[in-house]
């Protein structure tokens, strides 16, 4: 079981000693994605709810992530258990509910 911080650096979040999977010598550091439902991306976690999905396709995608591994973050810490990514918090409503509520096609 390891424990990685979760960091901002400039306007990105990383977690901090998770070597990526496709490294270039001297990469340390994993950069968390989330992915918007239209398809778009961001590098920065704006929320709990942005951070945790984030962290859950890290997981899935991670071969060096291993069940036990936590995740310490600003928004408050997280583990991996079996295949998921678990929160050890309430996170409350997701902000962007309202948005998808409020979308008529």
């Amino acid at each position: 079981m390891a424990t990685y911080e979760v960091k901002q650096v400039s306007r990105n979040h990383y977690v901090m000693g998770l070597v990526p999977e496709w490294a270039e010598d001297g990469d340390k550091d994993t950069m968390l994605i989330y992915h918007y439902p239209g398809g778009d991306v961001d590098t920065r976690m704006k929320d709990a709810h942005m951070m945790y999905a984030a962290l859950y396709d890290l997981f899935q995608t991670q071969d060096n992530l291993k069940d036990g591994d936590v995740f310490q973050t600003e928004f408050g810490t997280y583990h991996c258990e079996g295949v998921h990514v678990v929160p050890d918090f309430e996170m409350g409503p997701d902000p962007r509910e309202n948005q998808r509520d409020n979308v008529h096609f």
